[in-house]
């Protein structure tokens, strides 16, 4: 099982579960979660650590590795309503902060 949740309005990643997948490895996101002794990283530690964190198109480009980046749809060929929002079993901040990233 692979979990991640970065939260850059905070510069956080509260969630960072199982191995990261062959396509974060690749993009070379998603790979590093809050390490110990972060509290006392120097600033080029910090640049470093924050140059693996996912912006919303390296989002966008793992969807698509995994089904569809929805950057490619062309809204206007769509003809019918999708499918949206949070499973029921979703919590924490993570599950409800719009401007998080899932990997």
């Amino acid at each position: 099982m692979r979990a991640y949740c970065f939260i850059g309005e905070r510069g956080e990643v509260p969630l960072f579960l199982g191995n990261p997948t062959a396509g974060e490895v690749e993009l070379g996101i998603g790979i590093r979660g809050m390490e110990p002794g972060w509290e006392h990283w120097s600033d080029e530690e910090w640049a470093a650590w924050y140059a693996t964190t996912p912006s919303e198109s390296d989002v966008m480009a793992m969807a698509g590795r995994w089904s569809i980046d929805p950057t490619t749809i062309n809204d206007a060929a769509v003809a019918t309503a999708g499918i949206h929002g949070l499973p029921p079993s979703a919590s924490g901040e993570c599950g409800h902060r719009p401007t998080s990233h899932w990997l």
